[in-house]
């Protein structure tokens, strides 16, 4: 953009050269009134100019093959005006010479700001795509649940040339079958059952089939009080009784010690209540499945565990089913449902993520009525830690899997 010396700028500067001849006698004594060249004559603006434009750090690629798209990422520029001033500046405010697909002769990127310009020399070489591989974030489909975002921003796409060229590539589109799919961090699948999740570039294609689930995950870190509830709130944990708060994974964690969801409910201790509220449109059966890890430490390092202990189910929870608080009735679980017991490979500094040791607790399969279910935990545990503490379990999320149409 052209800068300039405003009149009001002009007063300033005149003003201030005006303060310093006072001091010796004054400013504007001497001018003629009658003098059409004096003080009374507005000034014209003052327009600088850029007199270079310079490439600071060049994009991060500049060998092409026929066919891309010349892509400025990672490309800083800088103007220098006639006063002086730097000027930093992205591609995308200055004229670029080229656009849409390259060819075997483009050899130079022209950029042009304020009347000056830069070259930027790239190399095109000839060859076609002749494979393309998407690689997903890691688990980000191995779970995947009917109208529920899946965050696929990890995704890297590799394409291979005929020439034997390759190219990490973000010009890409992704499809589930015919449905473009608009923003990849937060994918949305509208069928439940196999869907053909499609990357595309050049006509070239790589299929990855996605078992989606008809159902949904309930958080264990939702957890409200009783008065926070409203009455269009679905899908939460209630807390009963108890402090059973939820935390954040610890600094230096693991995916795995925070479950790969970043948090879990932790210090579930022995005479807190809470329940989990799952929510059906209609009445239908479903599987129901509880993540936890056991909390029975026996050794440990400065609270890092070298020993957990094994724990079993029922002498940790209670479990009740219903529809409501008044109706709620006795689940029974068998014996041989454990937490399982873990060791740290380093007996010198323990292991934080033995803590989150997830294990999957099936409940079966249940009978849900339309609108509000509820699973409720009473916390029953007379397990003690090597500190003498009460323990119990931590407890990750519960998964509802719809049994519709006679599956």
């Amino acid at each position: 953009m052209k800068k300039r010396l405003s009149f009001l700028s002009f007063i300033a500067v005149i003003a201030l050269a005006c303060f310093v001849l006072a001091a010796f006698g004054g400013c504007g004594d001497k001018s003629n009134p009658n003098d059409t060249t004096g003080g009374n004559k507005k000034p014209t603006e003052t327009e600088y100019t850029v007199t270079e434009l310079r490439i600071l750090t060049p994009p991060d690629i500049v060998d092409y093959y026929v066919g891309e798209v010349f892509n400025p990422e990672g490309m800083e520029l800088e103007a220098l005006w006639s006063d002086g001033e730097f000027e930093p500046l992205v591609p995308s405010e200055c004229e670029i010479s080229h656009e849409g697909e390259l060819g075997e002769d483009d050899t130079e990127i022209v950029f042009t700001y304020e009347g000056q310009s830069v070259t930027l020399h790239i190399t095109v070489s000839v060859g076609e795509p002749a494979s393309v591989n998407a690689t997903f974030p890691e688990d980000a489909l191995e779970r995947v649940y009917l109208y529920t975002p899946v965050d696929l921003s990890g995704i890297v796409v590799n394409v291979v040339f005929t020439n034997g060229g390759k190219r990490t590539v973000s010009d890409y589109e992704m499809s589930i079958g015919e449905k473009k799919v608009d923003d990849i961090a937060a994918v949305v699948f509208d069928n439940s059952g196999k869907n053909t999740l499609s990357v595309t570039y050049k006509g070239m294609s790589d299929d990855i089939e996605v078992e989606v689930i008809d159902g949904y995950r309930v958080e264990a870190e939702k957890i409200y009080n009783p008065s926070e509830i409203t009455d269009d709130m679905k899908n939460y944990v209630e807390r009963i009784a108890g402090g059973a708060d939820p935390r954040l994974a610890d600094p230096g964690d693991t995916a795995e010690a925070s479950g790969g969801q970043g948090q879990y409910l932790s210090r579930v201790r022995k005479g807190q209540i809470f329940r989990f509220h799952i929510w059906s449109d209609v009445e239908s059966r479903a599987l129901i499945t509880l993540t936890a890890a056991g909390a029975f430490m026996k050794r440990d390092v400065g609270w890092y565990p070298l020993e957990m202990g094994e724990m079993q189910f029922n002498k940790v929870f209670s479990v009740k089913v219903g529809t409501s608080a008044s109706d709620l009735t006795a689940l029974p679980i068998d014996d041989s449902v454990k937490l399982p017991g873990s060791v740290a490979e380093n007996q010198s500094t323990g292991d934080w993520s033995l803590w989150c040791k997830w294990v999957e607790i099936s409940f079966g399969e249940m009978q849900l009525s339309k609108g509000d279910n509820i699973i409720e935990f009473t916390v029953i545990s007379d397990y003690k830690n090597n500190h003498g503490e009460s323990c119990a379990a931590n407890i990750d999320c519960m998964d509802v899997e719809f049994m519709r149409d006679g599956s």
